[in-house]
Formats: C-alpha cells, sequence, structure tokens
C-alpha cells in the first residue's frame, strides 16, 4: 500500500559530468590559442552524481516492498565557457546537451524503523559541441550506477536519508574529440537527503554530496572531488487541486581540490564551480506518481561552461 506520507524522489543522475569531461578537450584549444604547450590541460573537475537531479521529495525513500521507477529527459544549452575568474574562455563555444537517464529503485524492507532500497541507473546522451572554430558531435551509453545501499528513516514530518553511488563509465571515450558521450572515468559518491513538511502545503528538501573521481586512463587525467547541495522549496498553492506543486530549486557545486594531469597538479587547479536557480513545477497524480518540469539556471561559473538546463521527470511505482 503507498501510504500518503510517501512522494518519490523524482530521478537521480547527472548533466555536470558530461559538461564538465568536455573540459580537457576546451582547454587544450585556449591553450594552442595561447601559444602554450599542450600538454597543459584539463578535463572533468567534476563527478558523475546528478548535482541538481534530487529536487523532489529527496529524503524519502519508497514504502517496504515497492519498486519505484524514476526517468528524466533534460535538454541542456551552454554559450560560454568560464574561467577562473568567471570570464569568457573558449572562442565560440556552444554546447547542446539531450540526456535520458532510466532509475529503478527497490525498498527490500524495513529494519528497527529503517528503511532499506537499493537501485540502478542507466545514462544515455547525445552531445554536440562548437569550440574554437571546430565541431563535434556523439551519442551513446554514458554510465551505469549501482546503488547497493540506501538507508531511510522518518520522524514526523521529517524524511531523511543517506546512500552510496558507484559510477561506472560505458562506452568507448576519445581523448581526441571534442564531444564525447562517455564520461571516461568512475566515481564514488556518499549522498545525505532530507525532506521537512512542515504542513501538507510545505516542502523543504536539501540533498547533500561528496563525489570522489578516478583517474580517466585514457587522458591519464585525473578530475577533483567536489562538494554538491541540491535544494527545493516547494508550496501548494490551491487547497481545491492540492495536486499542484510550485517552488523554487536549484543548485550549489564547488570543487575542493585540484585536477591533475599525469600526476601533476593543472595550473591554477581549474576548480569548478556553480550556483543554480529556477523555478519547479510539480503534478502529483498520486501519492506515488508525478511529473516535473523544472528549469536551472547557471551562475558564479568557474572552470565549466555556463548556461541553462531544462528537465522533465517522472515518477511511478512498477508492478512485480
Amino acid at each position: 500500500m503507498i501510504t500518503k506520507a510517501f512522494q518519490p524522489s523524482i530521478a537521480r543522475n547527472n548533466r555536470h559530468g558530461l559538461v564538465c569531461s568536455l573540459k580537457l578537450h576546451f582547454i587544450r584549444l585556449w591553450l594552442l590559442a595561447c601559444v602554450v604547450t599542450p600538454t597543459m590541460a584539463s578535463e572533468n573537475g567534476t563527478g558523475n552524481y546528478g548535482v541538481g537531479v534530487q529536487t523532489v521529495m529527496p529524503g524519502a525513500l519508497p514504502p517496504p516492498g515497492m519498486t519505484l521507477f524514476n526517468g528524466y529527459i533534460v535538454y541542456y544549452s551552454a554559450d560560454s565557457f568560464r574561467n577562473d575568474d568567471g570570464d569568457s574562455l573558449i572562442p565560440g563555444f556552444k554546447a547542446d546537451l539531450h540526456i535520458q537517464a532510466l532509475r529503478a529503485v527497490h525498498s527490500w524492507g524495513s529494519y528497527k524503523g529503517l528503511t532499506l532500497s537499493s537501485s540502478v541507473i542507466i545514462e544515455s546522451i547525445y552531445a554536440e559541441i562548437e569550440a574554437g572554430g571546430q565541431q563535434d558531435s556523439d551519442f551513446g551509453q554514458a554510465l551505469i550506477d549501482f546503488e547497493p545501499l540506501h538507508i531511510g528513516l522518518q520522524v514526523g514530518n521529517w524524511y531523511l536519508q543517506t546512500g552510496t553511488y558507484f559510477w561506472i563509465p560505458l562506452g568507448d571515450y576519445d581523448a581526441t574529440a571534442l564531444a564525447n558521450s562517455s564520461f571516461g572515468y568512475a566515481t564514488i559518491s556518499q549522498s545525505v537527503a532530507a525532506t521537512w513538511q512542515p504542513s501538507p502545503r510545505w516542502e523543504l528538501s536539501l540533498d547533500s554530496n561528496v563525489s570522489f573521481n578516478f583517474e580517466n586512463s585514457d587522458s591519464n587525467y585525473h578530475s577533483g572531488d567536489l562538494y554538491g547541495l541540491t535544494y527545493h522549496v516547494g508550496y501548494r498553492p490551491f487547497t481545491s487541486k492540492p495536486e499542484w506543486q510550485f517552488g523554487i530549486n536549484g543548485f550549489y557545486v564547488k570543487q575542493f581540490n585540484d585536477d591533475e594531469l599525469n600526476g601533476v597538479d593543472v595550473p591554477t587547479g581549474f576548480r569548478l564551480q556553480k550556483f543554480a536557480i529556477g523555478p519547479q513545477v510539480v503534478y502529483w497524480f498520486s501519492p506515488a506518481v508525478a511529473v516535473v518540469f523544472k528549469w536551472q539556471h547557471e551562475s558564479e561559473v568557474r572552470n565549466a561552461p555556463q548556461g541553462d538546463s531544462f528537465w522533465l521527470q517522472a515518477a511511478f511505482p512498477i508492478p512485480l
């Protein structure tokens, strides 16, 4: 049985991993333009964890025995790549990304009041990139993610959960290409999420994570590790139509150590930073079935593309 208290977290995944996996090629163009040795380069600067995804009840897990399907489609468009000072870095830069992801999460049961869940994600990406007078595109499976254990707890109007993510790249990574659908490196992430519903009309949610990246063996590039925070404040303004929720969502992500190439720190560290904010609309067909549309506009960007993302997300239980 689906309880009224349960409202699903609508999909988990990312587009920042792909966006920043292009950094190696953008910086290579910049360095060549500046007549600097091309052995200095930068690549990912971020993990595969989906900063900006967890904006609907991220602290809540499905009830014991339920299998929940999550899916999303994301369009991300950027027309500038920012440097360490926030200025434009790559002449003629433009990125258009189309991302699709599927996630299934199953709650096995409960133990001493704790809900125990596992999930898996698979993601595919089409990327079209222009930079420095060059253009490239690629399409394919990007990654698969295994989440062996999430532990959830409900205390009154608070929903809390934590879990570990193992991101494994799929497909082929080409270190000489401008666009890659594959990220080319693995990541381990740890998240802690919380949702507070002080009344049936209000929702306040946070999803905090730390991601640790592995070296890309195809490029010998080791992206720095980072911290991310995703937020959402939602309100149901119509008492006669409680299925409609409107709110503000976004994220903050910051890299906390330097990128490395061949074991040597990249000059300036090339540490990524982004802040994003935008509107979100959720329509609840039932307590476990929902559709979400949201927009996230990026600012305060450092060492990464700056753009906008438009999301269509959905969740519903799967009968097994």
